[in-house]
């Protein structure tokens, strides 16, 4: 076989590089809308999102076989997305078919780099805050009586600094998002120019619906601590 077509020249392909970016940044999304929907939860009191956690909880293996995906695709997501812009920068002189066509892009192509340190940092914060935390302790604690882990959410986002850095880092997972599902319609290289240009305006509208979405979070436990008192 040519060496130009071993799987070594394969597997160091910018494509190959682009498109597992893509999917695993794709994985990410879907445990994105699972959260954000479970997390909707909230807004119908303790019994409901301390139910839905619990039966996650229940489980068991299953639970950690999703976490081991997610955690996986983290990984390849990360480590393709540093390869590809170590990448870039050795070859800027080079041209490639298949990033001629990012003409139009999304605002969260060009953010992807810092959107994504961003979103790493929350990452590690909100597990350490909410995953790890004492759901019986004091900050599970409203009116006298512990609440579980709405208590605890509510408690952590009455913090108006939590709330914000919170904010700010779900708008960024909102860019980042609209990245993603531009950037896989652009390396498959299965749309036209004008389909392309058309996809990264609904990606960026599902990234800001995503943001916002998950921006009301804060929002409601700050009405709900600070002016309705809890």
């Amino acid at each position: 076989m040519n060496d130009s077509f071993s799987w070594k020249t394969v597997l160091a392909s910018t494509i190959l590089r682009e498109l597992t970016a893509a999917i695993s940044g794709l994985v990410l999304v879907l445990f994105i809308f699972g959260h954000l929907a479970g997390n909707f939860l909230l807004f119908l009191g303790p019994d409901a999102f301390n139910g839905y956690a619990e039966r996650l909880q229940s489980l068991g293996p299953l639970l950690w076989l999703a976490r081991l995906v997610i955690l996986t695709a983290a990984v390849l997501h990360v480590s393709a997305t540093i390869s590809l812009k170590l990448r870039n920068r050795a070859s800027r002189d080079t041209a490639y078919a298949v990033t001629r066509r990012n003409a139009d892009r999304p605002l969260g192509t060009p953010t992807m780099i810092y959107t994504g340190i961003i979103i790493a940092c929350f990452v590690i914060l909100h597990i350490s805050d909410f995953t790890l935390a004492d759901k019986t302790g004091p900050r599970s604690i409203i009116g006298g009586q512990s609440l579980g882990l709405y208590g605890v959410v509510l408690n952590g986002f009455a913090n108006p600094l939590r709330a914000v850095a919170y904010i700010v880092a779900v708008w960024a997972v909102g860019l980042h998002f609209s990245h993603l599902f531009s950037s896989l319609w652009v390396t498959l290289g299965v749309l036209s120019d004008r389909a392309t240009r058309a996809m990264n305006r609904l990606a960026l509208a599902v990234g800001v619906l995503v943001a916002l979405g998950f921006t009301a979070i804060p929002v409601f436990a700050l009405i709900k601590m600070r002016l309705l008192g809890g």
